[in-house]
């Protein structure tokens, strides 16, 4: 499970994609908005990205 990250104003939901400093694939985290771009490949800030690492943290 990812560690808890203090969220920041403009921070939005983001899927882990490979293990990193932000946690591991499928964690979802919050990450600064304007981050988001230079950390393509890295995590995925699509809605149903996130919905699908979501729905597997459900299953556990």
């Amino acid at each position: 499970m990812a560690r808890a990250q203090k969220p920041t104003e403009g921070a939005i939901k983001a899927r882990v994609l490979v293990e990193c400093e932000y946690g591991k694939p499928n964690d979802v985290v919050e990450i600064d908005g304007s981050m988001a771009e230079s950390l393509a490949g890295v995590v995925d800030t699509d809605p149903a990205a996130v919905a699908y690492a979501e729905s597997l943290a459900s299953e556990q």
